[in-house]
């Protein structure tokens, strides 16, 4: 075999390792700062007012998601809690949630609202973000990585090379066992 196959094979195996990394998709988010969850929801850190503050503004929100979760209309939800810091004055609270309601979008505020009354408290200011849901997109279409395609075809095309190679050192082909 020409010594030029060997090296356009080899470039072929590197290029497979050295292509560029997966995008990431479009829901995904790429993050520059941590979040509130990311700072202070490890239970481990040494407890401050601040930090135990955060930590009871994570939990009642979690939990509005799971009681939310629980509705038939809503297929997704986020929210964000926010706890005053004098006692007198109420929670502010912010839900987003993507919801599909025959009666209409006001039951499900209604609902939504009697949810966060019962959890963060009567006092709480709510901001209910209700967003239908997308409708089912058509798949994308199928994309090849051409360097690990090109890379497979390198690796099949020198593993035949091998087995021929090893064919051609016995002549009667591999060795048989004798009895």
């Amino acid at each position: 075999m020409h010594p030029l196959a060997h090296r356009l094979g080899l470039v072929l195996v590197l290029a497979a390792g050295c292509g560029e990394a997966t995008p990431r998709s479009p829901s995904t988010p790429v993050r520059g700062r941590p979040d509130k969850a990311e700072l202070f929801g490890d239970p481990t850190l040494v407890p401050t007012r601040e930090g135990e503050r955060v930590r009871r503004e994570l939990g009642m929100a979690r939990e509005i998601e799971h009681a939310l979760a629980v509705l038939p209309a809503i297929s997704a939800s986020r929210v964000n809690v926010e706890l005053p810091q004098r006692p007198s004055d109420g929670a502010r609270v912010l839900a987003v949630v993507n919801a599909t309601a025959p009666d209409g979008p006001d039951s499900v505020r209604e609902r939504i609202a009697t949810i966060i009354a019962t959890i963060v408290g009567a006092k709480a200011q709510a901001e209910i973000v209700i967003e239908e849901p997308e409708a089912h997109a058509p798949a994308p279409p199928l994309s090849f990585d051409w360097p690990l395609v090109l890379g497979v075809l390198g690796l099949g095309f020198f593993a035949g090379m091998f087995v021929e190679r090893a064919r051609r050192l016995r002549p009667n082909g591999l060795p048989r066992r004798v009895r």
